[in-house]
């Protein structure tokens, strides 16, 4: 049936109240019902007009940009009829996409093979980083076969009609997307991306995802010209598999793996061998 009572209606929030207009009213009529669905945050998104409440969604291919989308838990909305004077609507919002973010530690002298997204133990990386050396970090990118664009239905909040894909999104420390530890990479896992980046991915699985990182090792060192030296590496992971489910949120924990510069020596023993020298020379 068609939308007939309210439709895609912006709501503000105004010190403790929600505020809209026109203002409605609730139908007398008790066998008259009213269901009620809802959204956020309000965008230039399209919204069917007939049968159930469908959002056609797109992400916007800037990280940056992307938004936390919302939608209103409709259980108890439906089929509702007129309510006391000092009554409300309560809507109970629910997050629609997947989140991304991530985090970082060194692994200093340690075995750290899982590249396949398997994780490693945290709690046996204890070693620091020598005082001369930072590791900082320029760039993170989720490589893999993402949805642009689809549609979910606020009644089932099922999504369907996937299309549009892109490859991969970024974080960099030039755009600001990165907490100060991007600067000064320590053996403890913390937070990389800032509380306003995160990767918003609209939920599916995947047969393959990978994570590029650049990051620079400066290591402090006054025989060198410009006293110091500067790694720069580009490393990506090996693909593995991942589901992103809806309303789940995920932390990919970068492992940079630091190995130090070992040294040793050993002398070989000489090569001994005689030489006579007749002093004097008897003929």
């Amino acid at each position: 049936s068609p939308i007939n009572f309210m439709f895609n209606q912006v709501v503000n929030k105004s010190g403790n109240n929600w505020t809209y207009s026109p203002l409605k009213y609730w139908p007398a009529d008790q066998s008259y019902k009213v269901s009620f669905f809802a959204y956020a945050p309000y965008g230039a998104y399209t919204v069917a007009t007939t049968g159930d409440p469908i959002l056609d969604f797109t992400v916007n291919p800037d990280p940056t940009f992307h938004v936390d989308l919302v939608v209103a838990d409709a259980s108890e909305k439906k089929n509702l009829t007129k309510q006391n004077t000092t009554g409300s609507v309560l809507f109970n919002f629910k997050h629609a996409l997947s989140r991304v973010g991530f985090k970082v530690e060194a692994v200093v002298d340690e075995v750290n093979n899982q590249g396949n997204g398997v994780v490693d133990n945290d709690s046996q990386y204890d070693k620091v980083i020598d005082g001369n050396t930072t590791v900082s970090v320029q760039e993170v990118q989720l490589i893999g076969d993402f949805h642009t664009s689809a549609s979910i239905n606020m009644n089932t909040s099922a999504w369907s009609s996937y299309s549009g894909t892109t490859s991969s999104y970024s974080l960099s420390s030039v755009s600001g997307d990165f907490e100060a530890v991007a600067n000064n990479v320590t053996h403890e896992k913390q937070q990389l991306n800032t509380a306003s980046e995160y990767m918003m991915i609209i939920p599916h699985a995947t047969m393959g995802v990978k994570v590029r990182v650049k990051y620079t090792v400066t290591t402090e060192d006054a025989n060198l010209d410009g006293d110091k030296s500067v790694v720069e590496n580009d490393i990506t992971s090996d693909e593995f598999a991942f589901t992103f489910d809806q309303g789940k949120a995920y932390n990919f924990v970068l492992h940079l793996g630091l190995t130090s510069v070992k040294l040793s020596a050993s002398v070989s023993g000489w090569d001994e061998t005689d030489h006579v020298v007749n002093v004097p020379l008897n003929k």
